[in-house]
């Protein structure tokens, strides 16, 4: 993570992704353009001790709001399982998952996610 340079970021979400642009190439390095925050990333993917989750296990579901699982079926970093388990914790949720975006939706998708979105806050909101 300390040797990673921008122009390897931007190849690697170039894989990742099918529809990301320069510009937001430019915007997700700014989380990794430093040695403090690209170590912070490294912390956080090694820090995936799920059983310190499982007292929160339904919890989500309980708050009883609107909610709008937006997944890409492609997501090689969460896979459309936790969309699906997602949508059977949450009553009364809704899943759409988008054939064609993989990890990055809106990138990838930019006007069905929107679409999707837009669509579930006016029907929510009323």
């Amino acid at each position: 993570m300390e040797s990673f340079t921008p122009h390897g970021f931007a190849a690697l979400m170039s894989q990742v992704s099918s529809g990301i642009s320069e510009e937001a190439i430019e915007e997700y390095w700014k989380a990794f353009s430093d040695p403090v925050r690209r170590r912070g990333h490294l912390e956080l993917y090694r820090s995936g001790d799920f059983d310190k989750l499982e007292p929160y296990e339904g919890r989500v579901g309980a708050l009883g709001v609107p909610t709008l699982v937006l997944w890409g079926e492609r997501d090689h970093f969460a896979g459309v399982k936790m969309a699906h388990r997602f949508r059977a914790e949450i009553p009364g949720s809704k899943l759409i998952v988008l054939e064609a975006a993989g990890h990055f939706i809106w990138e990838d998708e930019p006007v069905r996610s929107g679409e999707a979105a837009s669509d579930f806050l006016a029907r929510a909101l009323g």
